[in-house]
């Protein structure tokens, strides 16, 4: 049978106990995924069905946990990283043509004002640290609360040798791969899995949205497991409960309910709403009712 829930809050409540009843193994594919993430509100009221807190009571009954997120290009987060490969590209796109004096007038401007950005990160980063909405804190966080937890980030834009040879294996060594089978694949599929052609890394984002329980219920469709996705039919607009702050259900930057076309608020802590439609997501859910 299948189910066809539209907003996030049947949709989380959903996976909320596929994930409390899940007895072998929990699958999670996701572009985003959110550890800090209640599935269900207000978060005051339901402590326990926050993604991490779920994640690790499965772990402990014995669960097989096996997650894989989008693993980010490292400057979509940060300033610190951009010298010297930014400026170095750009200045290689003046004209064959260009004089000397232009193209060391050109090579001069851009270090100062990518230098200039290396201070700015330093005094006021793009992304405050602990940068929580990276691929790196999912891993690392998840990791850490049990053993049983294994998350693969993917793809890696830009492999070295020593990528290959240490964190893309151990960041395997909890799923059901081996380093020893990944050790037999030729160069060819290993360029394949990080995004290589011919030498020629293709910048892509995997999209898909999976989560499958126990090879049973399934649940996929456009929908993360991630801040700024969780909303009612009602899509309010506000989240104001001054009478009781328990009421909340929208903790810190997690509001981005009313999504209008063409634009989206930022995690900045400032929304700006602008004239359009309603973006709506739907999601399918699967149960294996044999």
């Amino acid at each position: 049978m299948h189910e066809l829930p539209i907003d996030m809050c049947s949709y989380m409540y959903a996976v909320s106990i596929a994930l409390e009843r899940a007895k072998e193994s929990i699958w999670i594919l996701d572009w985003w995924l959110s550890p800090e993430l209640y599935l269900r509100r207000p978060p005051a009221k339901n402590q326990q069905y926050r993604v991490d807190r779920l994640l690790h009571a499965a772990a402990e009954r014995g669960v097989k946990v096996n997650i894989i997120v989008y693993k980010e290009v490292t400057q979509a987060l940060t300033r610190k990283f951009l010298n010297p490969t930014l400026p170095d590209y750009l200045h290689s796109l003046l004209p064959s043509s260009t004089d000397r004096f232009t193209k060391g007038l050109t090579r001069v401007g851009l270090d100062v004002i990518f230098k200039s950005l290396e201070e700015w990160e330093k005094t006021d980063p793009l992304i405050a640290p602990p940068i929580t909405v990276s691929s790196a804190h999912t891993k690392h966080h998840l990791e850490d609360l049990h053993p049983n937890i294994g998350v693969f980030r993917h793809p890696d834009h830009l492999p070295d040798a020593a990528v290959l040879q240490s964190s893309f294996f151990a960041s395997m060594k909890n799923m059901s791969f081996t380093p020893a089978k990944l050790a037999q694949l030729p160069g060819d599929g290993l360029k394949a899995i990080y995004g290589a052609h011919e030498g020629t890394v293709m910048y892509w984002a995997h999209h898909e949205k999976l989560c499958l329980i126990d090879g049973h219920i399934a649940f996929m469709g456009g929908l993360d497991l991630c801040y700024g996705r969780w909303d009612t039919n009602q899509h309010a607009i506000a989240d104001a409960h001054p009478g009781n702050i328990d009421r909340i259900v929208f903790p810190g930057q997690d509001f981005n309910n009313a999504r209008m076309l063409g634009k989206s608020s930022s995690y900045s802590g400032t929304f700006r709403w602008q004239t359009g439609g309603l973006f709506l997501r739907e999601a399918v859910m699967f149960a294996d009712t044999e």
